[in-house]
Parts: structure tokens; sequence; C-alpha cells
């Protein structure tokens, strides 16, 4: 049926479609009949799945000693550039402590290029880095210096607010002539 709404499908596009809805269907059932949590010996991914889940639970209970000990977060950042006008905040977590954060990118110029929230920001690390993503304005870093400044207060159950330390992290970094490049400043 042809209308000027619907054009009649071309024969070769039909036959195509075809194709797709059948390997769709043929997998889609493959999908359905097999769970997830099935695995047999001869499944090439079944020891990674198993690594990848022992790991998960060694970072959740690493996590949650660390919770209760007082001990404080152990934490890494850094900027890795994205494209010009963006750049990523990766917070790194060595020992797991759950920690607020917060930040501000700073040029010479007299605001800031990029900023978290008035609130600090509560992270639970399971242990990949955190990306932040921080866009703003090319035209604003003013001699292609830009500064990053990360503070991180440890969260501790019934502790007093009062007596958290505070710890300060500061980068500083060059751009390049290229707008996305970062050369780190000593």
């Amino acid at each position: 049926m042809s209308s000027p709404l619907f054009p009649a499908t071309p024969p070769h596009l039909l036959s195509f479609r075809a194709k797709q809805a059948d390997f769709f269907l043929a997998h889609s059932f493959l999908r359905m009949r097999r769970p997830a949590d099935v695995r047999t010996a001869a499944s090439p991914s079944a020891g990674r799945e198993e690594n990848l889940s022992s790991l998960r639970f060694q970072n959740r209970s690493r996590t949650e000693a660390a919770r209760r000990s007082k001990e404080p977060p152990k934490v890494n950042v850094w900027l890795s550039p994205n494209y010009p006008g963006s750049l990523n905040i990766a917070v790194s977590s060595y020992n797991l402590v759950p920690f607020r954060y917060r930040y501000t990118l700073n040029s010479e110029g007299p605001t800031p290029l990029c900023a978290s929230p008035n609130e600090p920001q509560e992270i639970y690390p399971t242990g990949p880095p955190l990306l932040i993503v921080c866009k703003f304005a090319i035209q604003a870093v003013q001699n292609s210096l830009i500064e990053l400044r990360f503070e991180i207060m440890p969260i501790h159950p019934g502790g007093d607010p009062n007596a958290i330390h505070v710890e300060h992290i500061t980068r500083k970094y060059r751009m390049r002539e290229d707008l996305i490049s970062l050369e780190p400043i000593a």
C-alpha cells in the first residue's frame, strides 16, 4: 500500500528489514532462554564474572570497614582534557573511605571558571575514579593558567561535624596552544 505520507518500501530494503527482524527475534529468544545468573564451566566469561563479583565484594567490605573506623580518606585528584571549554576532574580514592568534596576551577581572573554547588557533595567510592565534567568559556582562561582547588571532608557516622579535618588539594596546570592539552605546573 502506497500513499504520499507512506511511500512503498523498495524491495531491497524490505528484505534487509526482514533479515533485521529475524536476527532480533532469534537473539532476543536466546537471551530470554538463558538467564544472566546461569554460567557454564565452558563459558569464557564465567571466570571474569567471578573475579568481578569478588572484587566488588572486597571493595564493599573495605568501604564498610573504613566507614566504621575513623580513617581519613586518601584521595588523588587531577584534571584531564575533554574538549575545548570542558575538562574532567578525576577523583580517585585509594582506601575507599566515603567523603564529601567541594571544588573550584580558577584562572587568574576574579571569577571561577567552574565550581561545585554550595553544599559539599557526598561520594561513596567503589573503585573506579569519579569523573566530574566541568564546562566553561574558553575565553575566561587568562594567561593559559588553570588552578584546581579541591576540598575533602570525611564522613564519619555519629561523629562531631565540627571536629572534621578538611584537606585541601591544589593542582596547577598550563593550557597548551591547542586549547585542549594540559601541562602540570610544579
